[in-house]
């Protein structure tokens, strides 16, 4: 474990919109931008790159990201990995998303508000 606040100030100067190594796991997020882009795409039903299309709606909504590396500490539970049958399906998903500056999924958070 290693907590450094002074590189994650350092680290905030920079602004990164990147969706790679963004993990469910990792982020937090308001409440208010969860609505915003209609919450998880249940499109995607298996694993794999759910996270990813989420965020790239919450960035095209222009909603950035913020990291805190360096100043939380992270625990992760080993677990069984999930069977990846679906994953070049999901990338399309992504792929749409990212081509078309998604904002919105129409089978989102909506349904149960």
């Amino acid at each position: 474990m290693l907590r450094l606040p002074f590189l994650t100030k350092l680290m905030s100067y920079f602004k990164n919109q990147n969706i790679n190594r963004i993990r469910g796991c990792n982020f937090s997020i308001f409440k208010n931008d969860i609505i915003k882009v209609n919450g998880f795409n249940e499109g995607i039903t298996t694993w794999g790159r759910e996270d990813s299309e989420f965020i790239m709606r919450l960035l095209n909504s222009g909603i950035n990201r913020k990291n805190i590396r360096f100043n939380a500490i992270q625990f992760h539970l080993w677990h069984n990995e999930n069977i990846r049958s679906s994953l070049e399906k999901n990338d399309v998903i992504l792929q749409e998303a990212i081509n078309n500056h998604n904002q919105w999924c129409n089978n989102g958070i909506d349904s149960y508000l």
